[in-house]
């Protein structure tokens, strides 16, 4: 079972993306990174690509909001948690706030 599910919407993005996916992996839970590059230009399809262990999707530029709900066709997560790809977790954050959905029997 995939205790988080971690939604990175990107374009043309990959000065930052790198950063932003690691952040996610320091955790002591089990998640997913589900990265959809909204039609990049600038390599980051390429970069992930070369990736394992990210699930990335590619779609035209349709906006976020499409990147978003593409993601979420194939989350597979107890939670579902959304990371700008410019953006960084603190070291720990996904455990805390694991600990604190389930402590709190949060649906949200």
């Amino acid at each position: 079972m995939i205790d988080i599910s971690i939604v990175i919407p990107t374009y043309n993005r990959l000065w930052s993306l790198p950063n932003a996916v690691q952040s996610c992996l320091s955790t002591a839970a089990k998640v997913e990174v589900i990265v959809v590059d909204n039609g990049s230009t600038d390599g980051t399809w390429e970069w992930l690509s070369q990736q394992a262990g990210i699930r990335a999707i590619r779609m035209d530029n349709w906006g976020k909001d499409w990147a978003i709900v593409e993601a979420l066709k194939v989350a597979e997560g107890e939670y579902v948690r959304f990371l700008d790809s410019d953006d960084w977790l603190a070291e720990g954050a996904n455990d805390a706030q694991l600990r604190l959905a389930r402590g709190s029997a949060a649906d949200v």
